[in-house]
């Protein structure tokens, strides 16, 4: 008798196990769960991006970039950045969560005011070289935004800094810059 009772509890226990099984099962973490859902952003994505063209007659750059890491800075006290990232890019683009820090090439980042680039301030261009930008008169104001102009080799408007001093002449100012601080450790490096 203990024979069959053990039995008939053994059978019993497979039994429950092979009807709640499938509700278990619901349960365990899948990974197709998550490329459904990325799956489905990307075509929200998409939509919205066609929306965006129809609305405001505007193309959108759909930007292809790899993420890196800052491995090493300020290394033995100069303004020296290595990005650890997969590729090899010659001088791409770096942003960081405020705007441009730089070029990437070699994996060696080139800060932005070590750069010559065009830039933008209100609705006045001028040229960044020497860490100093010469731009028309203008009223400009301490703590001003100071983007690219996106009329050179870089495309659009990323923010570089903010104007820290102006000193002015008849025909032209010359501004300090204050750069966007190189706080994080990631960064978006544009392809």
């Amino acid at each position: 008798m203990n024979k069959k009772i053990k039995r008939i509890m053994y059978y019993l226990v497979i039994i429950i196990l092979f009807l709640i099984f499938d509700k278990v099962l619901y349960l365990l973490p899948s990974n197709s769960k998550n490329i459904v859902i990325n799956n489905t952003l990307l075509l929200e994505n998409e939509d919205l991006k066609k929306e965006l063209n129809k609305i405001t007659k505007l193309n959108y750059n759909d930007y292809d970039y790899e993420l890196g890491k800052i491995t090493y800075h300020n290394l033995y006290n100069s303004n020296s950045y290595f990005i650890d990232y997969n590729s090899t890019f010659d001088n791409n683009i770096v942003l960081n969560d405020k705007g441009m820090i730089g070029k990437v090439s070699n994996h060696v980042l080139t800060l932005v005011k070590d750069l010559s680039l065009s830039v933008k301030i209100n609705n006045n261009y001028g040229i960044l070289k020497d860490n100093k930008i010469e731009i028309v008169n203008d009223n400009y104001n301490i703590g001003m935004p100071i983007y690219t102009s996106g009329i050179t080799s870089i495309n659009d408007e990323y923010l570089i800094g903010y104007i820290d001093n102006i000193s002015s002449n008849d025909i032209k100012s010359i501004i300090d810059i204050k750069y966007i601080d190189i706080d994080s450790d990631y960064v978006v490096i544009l392809k």
